[in-house]
C-alpha cells in the first residue's frame, strides 16, 4: 500500500489523475476511486503463497489531497470478496489520514470463501492439536501458514518460511524470508521418506535416521511418545555461518515418527529452532506435525 499527500492545489489535482486513472469506478470510496482485479500475486519469493489460487483487488482512490494506492490477494477468493475488503480498507486509511466517513461495511460482515475439498485447508481440517512438548498450540491470529510440501503427505502448520527441497528428494529446509533486527527468527528442515504398502522396516528406519541432520550432541535423550515416535529438545549455541543478527542461542526440538496414511507407511524426521526465548515455535511446529501424523501402530 502507498499513500501520498500533495503539497498545494495544483499538485493535488495533477497527482489525483495519476492516483486513480485506469480501472472501474469504486462509488463510496473517499472523492475519487477506482478499482482493477486480477489474479492473486504471489510476493517475489513467496512460493508457498496462493497455491490454491485467488484474486487481487488493486484500489486507487483520493480524498482532498491524500492519494491511496492499495492492493489486496487472497487465496481461495474470488473478484467480489477481494474488491469488498480492499474497499473497506482503502476507506479506513482516508479515514484515519483525512477524516472522511468510516467505512459502512465492517470487514467481518464480507462472506468468507469455502475452501474446496482437495485444498490443503480442507486437508488441514479440525484435528485437535494435543501438546506433546510443553502445552504450546498455535492459536488463531497468529502469523503462520499451512505448508503442502511436495512429496510430503500431510498438511501442517508453522511460521510463515521460504522453503527449498534439498538434494535428496522429499527434504525441506525453511528459514526465514528476511533477516530485520526485529524479526522473530525461526526455522525448520523435514525430511520424509515412503516405504510403501507395508510397515518400515527396522532397517529402513536405522539408515533414514542416519541419513539425516540432526542436532547431534547438542540435544537431549530421546524420549519415546509411542513405540512410533521419539522426540527431545535442547538448547545451545547458535552456528556462526547462521545470519540471524544479535541471536546467540537456539532452542531447537526433534522428531522422529514412522507413520501411516490411507496409502502406506511413511518414516518422518524433523528439527524446528528458533531464537532461545521463543521455546514454543519449534514445539508448536512437533506439536502440530505430531497431530496431523497418525503413528504406524495405532
Amino acid at each position: 500500500m502507498e499513500t501520498y499527500r500533495a503539497q498545494g492545489p495544483e499538485s493535488a489535482e495533477g497527482r489525483a489523475d495519476t492516483a486513480v486513472g485506469g480501472g472501474a469506478p469504486l462509488p463510496g470510496v473517499g472523492d475519487r476511486a477506482t478499482v482493477e482485479s486480477g489474479a492473486a500475486r504471489p510476493w517475489p519469493g513467496d512460493d508457498l503463497q496462493f497455491t490454491e489460487g485467488g484474486r487481487s483487488a488493486t484500489v486507487r482512490a483520493r480524498a482532498g489531497n491524500v492519494y491511496v494506492w492499495l492492493e489486496y490477494s487472497e487465496e481461495l477468493a474470488g473478484r467480489d470478496r477481494v474488491t469488498a475488503v480492499a474497499a473497506t480498507l482503502t476507506q479506513q486509511v482516508l479515514h484515519k489520514a483525512v477524516g472522511v466517513a468510516p467505512p459502512k461495511r465492517p470487514l467481518t460482515t464480507i462472506p468468507l470463501p469455502k475452501a474446496p475439498a482437495g485444498s490443503r485447508f480442507a486437508r488441514y481440517g479440525t484435528v485437535e492439536t494435543m501438546p506433546v512438548l510443553g502445552d504450546a498450540t498455535w492459536q488463531p491470529g497468529e502469523r503462520t501458514q499451512l505448508y503442502d510440501l511436495a512429496g510430503v503427505p500431510f498438511v501442517f502448520q508453522a511460521p510463515r518460511l521460504f522453503c527449498d527441497e534439498e538434494d535428496k528428494p522429499l527434504s525441506w529446509s525453511c528459514v526465514p524470508h528476511i533477516s530485520p533486527t526485529k524479526a522473530v527468527f525461526t526455522g525448520l528442515v523435514l525430511a520424509v521418506e515412503k516405504c510403501g504398502r507395508d510397515r518400515c522396516t527396522m532397517a529402513d528406519a536405522e539408515r533414514f535416521a542416519n541419513s539425516f541432520r540432526w542436532y547431534s550432541t547438542h540435544t537431549s535423550k530421546w524420549k519415546h511418545l509411542d513405540t512410533s515416535t521419539q522426540y527431545n529438545d535442547a538448547t545451545f549455541a547458535i552456528d556462526p555461518q547462521m545470519n540471524w543478527p544479535d541471536v546467540r542461542k537456539i532452542y531447537g526440538t526433534q522428531l522422529f515418527r514412522h507413520f501411516k496414511t490411507h496409502d502406506g507407511y511413511y518414516l518422518l524426521a524433523l528439527r524446528a529452532f528458533a531464537q532461545a526465548d521463543r521455546p514454543d515455535l519449534p514445539r508448536k511446529i512437533l506439536n502440530d506435525v505430531c497431530a496431523h501424523t497418525v503413528p504406524a501402530t495405532r
